[in-house]
């Protein structure tokens, strides 16, 4: 079977879940016979040789965002991506151009639906931040995206002008993606299959006209790099772990109050290590910097490669998330469990589903506290063992036979 797998960078790119996840599919589906061809937006390195690879030369604009120039890009390549049998995009905003290839062509076709980008602005359905949101529109979104934009850490030694300008900014950039959206509903009904990685982002999209029969759930592939022996002894002081991007939705802000929290209220001594980049980085320095209780047991990592953070799961007792938004899958969980390191989190989206026994989940930050506090170093212990069993479910043959399954139904 011949399968044109649009990627959402390129298969040797640091980055997120999403990035690592569709080389994974890419690479198994070829191991086992298909005719695979990454169609990449970002820059592929010359000595990876283990799909074919094409690169889509997007080309400078500052006026169109990236997956506008992506949906454009994919159109002028319609009559080649054609002719493949089945063209699977792994990023949702181009729905408008693949269900346009879709319409004119015999081509099967296949969206991933990772999170929420081809109905929110944002990607993330929290309104201002704040509540889960059921609904879009053109006001109602632009008043949600500058009230969040609003929240945004302002930048140590720079001015009310340059808060402002930088809140403009990131405004104009994130309803750029909204009449993608639109576009997106117009024709999601043109598109084959979706895939969904969890039951929770099925059901939301479908809450937002996606008809359900069409949409597959089709979770993220383990990566075996992560299954490596448990090295962290469970004693004090307990060793916390959050891994993923420094932002408000996935609720890095409320790390400090859990480090202050658990050391004021315990015997035992916590301390927490943070690896990832993005926004809220001066503001977690910022706090660290005026409480000593904080500044003495936090670290903050920055960006670590994807190849190290196995052994960093390993030798930490317990993952930590605190995320706020309806969390679509979260491959952190995934890494974690494999490394046999337990995990707790608020239960948002589609969390508990993934953890199983190898984990607490809790209503708000102070469940997670109190369920930390309760937990003890046999607990965790007991949960270690346990969060490998949960990882079986999501094991390379067993996700790979649901996609190939799915595209022979197609075809």
């Amino acid at each position: 079977m011949k399968i044109a797998l649009l990627h959402p960078d390129s298969p040797t790119a640091e980055g997120s879940g999403a990035v690592h996840s569709a080389t994974l599919i890419g690479e198994s589906l070829q191991s086992l016979g298909h005719e695979v061809v990454f169609y990449c937006p970002g820059t592929v390195d010359e000595n990876y040789t283990k799909v074919n690879t094409r690169e889509m030369d997007l080309g400078s604009s500052y006026v169109k965002n990236k997956y506008s120039k992506i949906n454009e890009r994919v159109i002028e390549l319609e009559s080649e991506l054609a002719s493949f049998d089945v063209f699977h995009s792994y990023l949702m905003r181009t729905i408008p151009s693949v269900g346009k290839i879709s319409m004119n062509h015999s081509v099967n076709t296949v969206v991933t639906l990772n999170a929420y980008g081809a109905i929110c602005p944002k990607n993330d359905l929290l309104y201002e931040n704040k509540g889960h949101c059921g609904t879009n529109g053109s006001l109602r979104c632009t008043s949600c995206v500058f009230n969040s934009m609003r929240e945004l850490s302002p930048k140590p030694n720079r001015g009310v002008i340059y808060q402002g300008a930088r809140i403009l900014h990131h405004t104009i950039k994130n309803m750029k993606n909204y009449p993608i959206a639109l576009e997106a509903s117009k024709y999601k009904e043109e598109i084959d299959a979706f895939q969904a990685l969890s039951n929770h982002v099925r059901k939301k999209y479908s809450e937002f006209g996606y008809t359900n029969k069409n949409i597959n759930v089709i979770p993220n592939i383990l990566d075996e790099r992560f299954e490596i022996d448990h090295k962290s002894d469970f004693s004090n002081p307990i060793q916390l772990l959050y891994v993923g991007g420094l932002k408000k939705h996935k609720g890095v802000d409320r790390l400090p109050t859990i480090l202050r929290e658990l050391n004021n209220r315990s015997e035992r001594k916590f301390e927490l290590s943070i690896v990832g980049k993005g926004p809220l980085k001066h503001y977690l320095k910022g706090t660290s910097q005026s409480n000593r209780t904080i500044s003495n047991n936090m670290t903050l990592y920055g960006f670590v490669p994807y190849e190290k953070l196995p052994t960093i799961y390993a030798n930490h007792d317990l993952f930590v998330y605190p995320g706020r938004w309806h969390e679509p899958f979260g491959r952190v969980f995934l890494e974690s469990l494999a490394a046999r390191t337990p995990v707790v989190s608020t239960d948002v989206g589609s969390v508990s589903e993934i953890i199983g026994d190898g984990g607490e989940v809790g209503d708000g930050i102070n469940e997670v506290i109190e369920l930390i506090l309760s937990l003890s170093n046999n607990q965790l212990q007991d949960y270690s063992r346990k969060a490998i069993y949960e990882t079986n479910k999501f094991k390379k043959p067993i996700v790979i036979d649901k996609i190939n399954n799915l595209y022979k139904n197609m075809c």
